[in-house]
């Protein structure tokens, strides 16, 4: 590829997954990764556009919080991404899944509290909004991906702008 070039790959069988396509490349790109219509899960309707920048393999962490998504009645569904062989991935404290490279874990959380995954490697963990026919709350699915508690810093400073009057 040259500067400004895009490079498209693509299932060629609908519904077809590729987490964990290795990507790489010479020069610093950029990888995104989703679908026109999702259904999350796969067996609930209400599909959607649903796409996220990956990032770097060197940047996945092995702690991360999930808070459950306001308003919902239903569960997240929750996905486990390992960079390295023999990673294994606790939910609150219990082991859910050995995993090796690139293979992922998912699964629909259990209760609607908040969850605490832990991973003996580093990984990408994403959370995802289940369509309105899994509670009926009227909203579409997506996907975030939860940055890991090693990226956290440990202040933060919020500011606020001053107030402007706006005219009508």
């Amino acid at each position: 590829l040259d500067a400004l070039d895009v490079y498209q790959l693509l299932s060629d069988t609908n519904g077809e997954d590729l987490t964990g396509s290795l990507i790489q490349s010479n020069k610093p790109v950029s990888v995104f990764s989703g679908g026109a219509c999702l259904n999350v899960p796969v067996s609930r309707a209400a599909c959607d556009h649903i796409i996220e920048q990956m990032p770097p393999m060197d940047t996945y962490g092995s702690s991360f919080f999930l808070v459950p998504l306001a308003l919902r009645r239903a569960r997240d569904l929750l996905r486990v991404l390992a960079r390295d062989d023999n990673t294994t991935v606790l939910i609150d404290g219990v082991q859910v899944a050995l995993l090796n490279a690139r293979e992922n874990f998912e699964t629909i959380l259990v209760s609607t509290d908040t969850h605490e995954i832990e991973t003996s490697k580093p990984c990408l963990v994403a959370q995802y909004n289940q369509g309105t026919s899994a509670d009926g709350v009227q909203t579409d699915p997506f996907q975030m991906l939860i940055p890991p508690a090693e990226q956290f810093l440990d202040t933060y400073t919020l500011t606020t702008p001053a107030a402007v009057p706006v005219s009508f």
